[in-house]
């Protein structure tokens, strides 16, 4: 039946996930995963939309970082020793593949900004979305913005929602392997992203049951509620660009009188519902309902 985005998302269904990849094209997927520079190998098929593939506790934070970001990507740092209370000194052996912050080299940044802004053939329309890309921008700040505001959704009412009212703005993902190998759990505030991985290290079984939900969630959980006393407790930027549309919760369209499942969605301008600039069809008919920014969560 009949699934939005965000609902899809918040209750980790992979039919919706399989045929949206199958709408864009695996292509997009594997460029996007470049353009932020994902270190994963990931298949070249439409398995990749059920995470057919490997990827560390790192990469999966790093990637995360750019929705609460603005869109930025972020420069990790490493912690290479630690030296103890007696003084001995041990180094870290395990090898992680850092970022090299494009400002330190100007070659790259320049070949990076001109690879998202070369020019296109005559009568093919730039991607909006892709406009103001550079080496450091990597991610539309509008789309960020959406994604965090989705994300949201998976704690207030989806598969994270044990971790609801721990910040006045937390968003996140659950996630299980087959067999419940592995489980996960990626969020963010708008101050701190943190990853937990939970399972063996030799790739068995935890036992029936054993979901991101159950195992990863409540470590992140506690764990954030440090963070966040430490780091504040803020609500998401909202860039310039974003209007607030009343829509059917289940349908994804707007809003018409007498529906009983509406709620409030965020859009990039030009992309709502009504628009007359719209991907989606326009019904002239029933105008979207633009929502003030100030009601936007009382009417969720």
């Amino acid at each position: 039946g009949e699934m939005t985005f965000r609902r899809a998302l918040e209750t980790s269904r992979n039919i919706p996930t399989i045929e949206l990849l199958q709408d864009l094209g695996v292509d997009k997927v594997l460029s996007f995963s470049k353009r932020i520079q994902l270190n994963a190998q990931m298949p070249q098929d439409l398995s990749v939309s059920l995470g057919s593939f490997g990827v560390s506790l790192f990469e999966l934070v790093k990637a995360y970082s750019i929705f609460p970001n603005g869109g930025k990507i972020l420069f990790p740092k490493s912690i290479v020793s630690i030296k103890d209370r007696f003084g001995n000194n041990y180094n870290l052996k395990d090898e992680i593949k850092l970022i090299e912050d494009p400002k330190l080299n100007s070659k790259q940044t320049q070949n990076n900004t001109d690879s998202n802004n070369e020019n296109k053939p005559d009568g093919v329309k730039q991607n909006i979305f892709h406009m103001n890309l550079n080496a450091n921008q990597v991610y539309d700040s509008r789309l960020s913005y959406l994604m965090s505001n989705i994300l949201r959704g998976v704690i207030n009412s989806g598969t994270g929602i044990a971790a609801k009212g721990i910040g006045t703005a937390i968003a996140g993902k659950t996630g299980t392997t087959n067999s419940y190998v592995d489980a996960w759990f990626i969020g963010f505030s708008p101050g701190v992203v943190t990853g937990v991985w939970v399972g063996m290290d030799n790739n068995l079984t935890m036992g029936f049951g054993e979901t991101g939900a159950r195992s990863a969630l409540p470590v992140w959980r506690d764990f954030m509620q440090l963070a966040i006393k430490k780091y504040g407790d803020d609500e998401f930027n909202q860039p310039e660009g974003i209007v607030n549309v009343s829509i059917n919760s289940k349908t994804g369209k707007i809003a018409r009188p007498g529906d009983k499942l509406t709620m409030v969605e965020s859009f990039a301008l030009g992309t709502e519902p009504g628009s007359t600039s719209a991907i989606q069809e326009t019904d002239e008919s029933n105008p979207s309902i633009i929502i003030d920014d100030d009601d936007y969560y009382s009417n969720q």
